[in-house]
């Protein structure tokens, strides 16, 4: 038996087994024209990122902090966690401020966002967590999503994100 030292891999033999990514590895543009359905995947995951990062936003500004503080706030909370912040904050200065709720109620506008936003989260984890369908454990060739549903979604989620930013809007012009 070989002493454990020489059971050891060099840090290059590790190194070749394992290659870091490159760029030189990536898909080339037509490779990833013609296929829709991974297009319409990173659609949704792009939109939600954007989504994410304009409640983080809507944190800072509720705080009045600078949005790099605003960052390290929220940077380890999950997507429900900074839901759930922004609404109580938008619910602690409510009675003080006027948000863009159009001729509803304004607490009624934010629950109907956070419901839509709570719809996006689970969109999106359906969509890169189930991308095929599953039938008693048994992966079938056809997607969960058609790449239309997925660009709907991508949009849907995108749609979102502009609520969020709408309806916060009226609070900052109104200070």
């Amino acid at each position: 038996m070989k002493p454990a030292e020489s059971l050891h891999a060099s840090e290059r033999e590790i190194d070749a087994a394992y290659p870091p990514f490159t760029l030189n590895d990536a898909f080339s543009a037509a490779e990833i024209a013609s296929d829709p359905f991974s297009s319409g995947l990173g659609r949704v995951v792009e939109a939600f990122a954007v989504l994410e990062e304009r409640v983080s936003a809507a944190i800072a500004n509720l705080l009045g902090v600078s949005p790099g503080l605003g960052a390290l706030v929220t940077a380890n909370m999950s997507f429900g966690d900074k839901l759930r912040l922004m609404a109580s904050l938008v619910r602690h200065v409510a009675p003080s401020r006027q948000f863009n709720a159009g001729c509803f109620a304004q607490l009624d506008v934010l629950d109907a966002i956070v419901r839509t936003c709570t719809t996006c989260e689970e969109l999106r984890d359906g969509a890169i967590r189930s991308a095929w369908r599953h039938t008693e454990s048994v992966p079938s060739a056809e997607p969960r999503f058609t790449a239309a549903q997925l660009a709907g979604i991508g949009d849907y989620i995108v749609w979102a994100g502009e609520c969020v930013v709408d309806y916060l809007r009226e609070m900052d012009d109104g200070e």
